[in-house]
C-alpha cells in the first residue's frame, strides 16, 4: 500500500498478488489493486477511484482469480456487500465509483457513494450501487451509524445466492471499552 498527500489531496494506491500451486497442480495468480484520489478537509471530503479484483477465464487449468480469504466487506465495492459475490464467484470485478461525505456538526458526518461494476471477465456491466450513511459520535466510546443502500445489479448478471435488486439497510451501535 502507498498513500501521500499533498496539502488537501491525497493519493493512495494498493496492490495485492496471491500465487502457488493448486491442491490438482495447477498455477494460482490472483491479483488486486486500488488507485485512488481524495480531496477534503475535516468539514467535507470526496473520494474517486478504481478497484480490480482478477477474475477467472476458465480456458485453462489455472486459477487467475482473486480469492479473498479473509474478506473486509463494507470496505471494497460498495457497502452493500452485493458485488463481493462476483469476486467469490471467480468471475472478478471492476469497480469505478466516486465518494462523498460532509460534517453539518461536530459529530455527524453524512456520505454517499457510487459504485459502476463491471466483471473482469468480459468486460460486462455487473450493476451499479448508491449508498446512503449518516453516523453519529455520541461519546468517546459510542457511536452510532446508519446505511441504507440501493443495489441495481445488470439483469443478466444477478446472483442465485445473493439478493437482487433491492434496498438493504443497517443501524450500527459501535460501544468500545
Amino acid at each position: 500500500m502507498f498513500g501521500t498527500s499533498f496539502g488537501k489531496v491525497g493519493l493512495n494506491f494498493e496492490y495485492a498478488k496471491q500465487g502457488g500451486d493448486t491442491t490438482t497442480g495447477s498455477s494460482y495468480d490472483g491479483s488486486f489493486y486500488n488507485i485512488s484520489v481524495k480531496l477534503g478537509k475535516k468539514a467535507w471530503g470526496t473520494e474517486a477511484g478504481y478497484e480490480f479484483y482478477s477474475g477467472d477465464d476458465s480456458t485453462t487449468t489455472d486459477v487467475e482469480s482473486l480469492n479473498p480469504l479473509y474478506w473486509a466487506g463494507h470496505k471494497f465495492l460498495g457497502l452493500g456487500d452485493y458485488y463481493t459475490g462476483f469476486v467469490v464467484k471467480k468471475k472478478g470485478a471492476k469497480d469505478t465509483y466516486v465518494k462523498f461525505s460532509f460534517k453539518p456538526i461536530a459529530k455527524m458526518k453524512i456520505g454517499i457513494q457510487y459504485h459502476y461494476v463491471k466483471t473482469d471477465i468480459g468486460s460486462a456491466t455487473a450493476g451499479q450501487e448508491v449508498d446512503f450513511t449518516a453516523s453519529y459520535k455520541y461519546t468517546k466510546n459510542v457511536s452510532l451509524f446508519a446505511g441504507v443502500y440501493v443495489i441495481m445489479p445488470d439483469k443478466s448478471y444477478t446472483l442465485t445466492d445473493v439478493d437482487a435488486t433491492g434496498t438493504k439497510g443497517e443501524i450500527t451501535m459501535t460501544v468500545r471499552f
